[in-house]
């Protein structure tokens, strides 16, 4: 069993992972050229929150499922 320091020092780990992940390029150039964004950065900014947000939920489903 998993203590609850062990569970926040592990959910800190995955952020600091997540933090330091770059986006998916293939991902981002679909998304800018399908023309739903109108600007380069608007386009690169959606795409690294989805990619950070998807690891993020990916790692700590993986964490649950392995400690409990």
């Amino acid at each position: 069993m998993l203590t609850l320091l062990q569970f926040i020092f592990a959910l800190f780990l995955i952020w600091l992972y997540v933090q330091q992940t770059p986006p998916d390029n293939e991902f981002f150039i679909t998304a800018f050229d399908s023309g739903f964004f109108s600007h380069y950065d608007e386009a690169k900014h959606f795409v690294k929150i989805i990619s950070r947000v998807s690891l993020f939920l990916f790692l700590l489903l993986s964490l649950i499922v392995a400690y409990f």
